[in-house]
């Protein structure tokens, strides 16, 4: 079984070799929720498929706007981790 999920951080770690100074605010996170995908609510139409997933969840950020359909959704609603059978099916 592979699992891989994709996230994207902002840092304030100063790399500008003492030269800028570094942030010193930070963005509070936002309240997420998670739904499960399942062969009726799958965007992709690829859980359970030979070549698709066997498992996936979508991430819902709370600023995704109106292009999430919570009724149908996918990684434009926030993110999303699938899992694959095996590491050739993830590849």
């Amino acid at each position: 079984m592979v699992v891989s999920a994709v996230a994207c951080a902002s840092s304030d770690q100063d790399n500008s070799g003492g030269n800028a100074p570094a942030a010193t605010t930070k963005a509070a996170i936002p309240e997420v929720s998670l739904i499960t995908i399942t062969g009726d609510n799958d965007a992709n139409n690829m859980i359970g498929r030979n070549t698709g997933y066997v498992a996936a969840t979508v991430i819902v950020d709370p600023h995704a706007g109106e292009e999430c359909d919570q009724k149908k959704p996918s990684i434009v609603c926030g993110a999303g981790v699938e899992q694959s059978p095996d590491a050739a099916a993830a590849q």
